[in-house]
């Protein structure tokens, strides 16, 4: 899979992050204050993601909400002729 230059990007902040995050020990006052500091970092870093992911699936969400909204009056009138079949069914079911 090809990577996309979102996920270049992403993957710039996140991995040092990560790597950062994994080799950190914390066992004075001042390992902590940097713990403190990561912890924006990280909180940084996620709001990023969030952007990056939300530039392609807002998009792609109206695409579908516009997608679904250009059916459902069908499917509104077809569940409605399914009711109306089912009662004259069941109607002649019940004089019969």
């Amino acid at each position: 899979m090809t990577k996309t230059k979102e996920i270049v990007e992403v993957e710039k902040v996140v991995h040092p992050l990560q790597s950062i995050v994994t080799q950190l020990v914390i066992s004075n006052a001042d390992d902590f204050e940097v713990a403190v500091e990561l912890g924006g970092q990280v909180k940084k870093a996620s709001k990023f993601i969030t952007e990056k992911k939300e530039l392609i699936t807002k998009p792609l969400n109206e695409a579908l909400k516009n997608a679904r909204a250009m059916f459902k009056p069908f499917e509104d009138n077809i569940e409605a002729v399914e009711k109306e079949l089912k009662g004259k069914m069941f109607a002649f079911i019940r004089l019969s």
